[in-house]
C-alpha cells in the first residue's frame, strides 16, 4: 500500500515536497525498507531538521551498522544543522553496543 502511495505522490508531483519526502522516509523505515528510505533521502534537493532526524530514526530502528548513523550525523553537522533532542535519542540508540559507547564520549 505504501509503495502505491509513493507512486501517486510521484505522479502528482508531490515527491519533491520536503514534508512528503520526510513522511516517505519514515514510512519505508517503519516497513524496515532502509534502501528505499536512503533512496528518497539522497534524492532530496534540500533537507530540514525532520529529514535528518527521520533518516537517523530509520537507521536506529534497523540493523544498519552504527557507523552509518554516525556518517549521517557528521554530514548533518558539516552542513550546519544543530542536533536536537530527537537527533540525540536516535543517535544514542545506534550506539547501544558497549564498544561504540566510547565514540559518544
Amino acid at each position: 500500500m505504501g509503495s502505491q502511495i509513493h507512486c501517486v505522490t510521484s505522479k502528482v508531483g508531490l515527491d519533491t515536497d520536503i514534508s512528503v519526502s520526510n513522511s516517505l522516509i519514515a514510512m519505508y523505515g517503519e516497513c524496515v525498507r532502509v534502501p528505499e528510505s536512503w533512496k528518497i533521502f539522497m534524492s532530496m534537493s534540500g533537507y530540514d531538521q525532520i529529514s535528518w532526524n527521520s533518516m537517523l530514526g530509520v537507521l536506529a530502528n534497523s540493523e544498519a551498522p552504527s557507523e552509518e548513523s554516525l556518517v549521517v550525523f557528521m554530514d548533518m553537522m558539516k552542513r550546519g544543522w544543530t542536533p536536537n533532542r530527537v537527533t540525540f535519542v536516535s543517535l544514542l540508540s545506534t550506539l547501544i553496543p558497549c564498544s561504540l559507547l566510547e565514540i559518544g564520549k
